[in-house]
């Protein structure tokens, strides 16, 4: 797998030192890592930036201690494996949830919140202008709280929708 990444036989990789294989910042960041595990004797766990002919990669990268009879650690144990795909994937996501905290916060529409139990998790500015309360006022605040029998009623009936998956797409409530 690492030839393929490094373009060249198995062959050619193996009893090579590192340094001759990745830059002097990866080096340096693997060798500080190294001398960890040697010192602490616990394994670390390190994602990293990497670049090797013609592409870079995000390596997850796990050191183990091997250690011998009395527990003295004698060797690490490196492994690696590319997570570029993950890395980019989380990436767009978060940019996706961004975008998408951005929308709500922007509109003009009440936004709000709930947990699976109907308790307030958040809002939007809108949210509280439209209702005239404060953010201390909403904090925690159950769904069916300060409500009318009818609105209530019509609550339920949405909130165990929701709770059921079905969709409430167009369905509105004028309190």
């Amino acid at each position: 797998y690492a030839a393929n990444h490094f373009q060249v036989d198995p062959e050619a990789l193996i009893g090579k030192p590192r340094v001759l294989l990745f830059n002097d910042e990866a080096s340096k960041h693997q060798m500080l890592n190294l001398h960890k595990v040697f010192r602490t004797g616990k394994p670390i766990y390190t994602e990293s930036r990497t670049d090797f002919p013609g592409r870079t990669l995000w390596l997850g990268t796990w050191l183990a201690p091997i250690v011998d009879k009395q527990g003295i650690v004698v060797q690490v144990l490196g492994v690696a494996r590319d997570i570029t795909e993950h890395r980019q994937t989380s990436q767009r996501l978060a940019e996706s949830e961004q975008r998408f905290r951005d929308t709500i916060e922007r509109s003009v529409d009440g936004y709000y919140f709930l947990d699976m139990n109907g308790i307030l998790q958040g809002w939007n500015e809108a949210f509280l202008r439209i209702l005239q309360l404060r953010p201390e006022e909403v904090e925690g605040l159950h769904i069916f709280a300060n409500t009318t029998p009818e609105i209530h009623t019509k609550l339920a009936v949405l909130f165990a929708k929701v709770k059921s998956g079905r969709n409430i797409a167009n369905e509105e409530i004028n309190v």
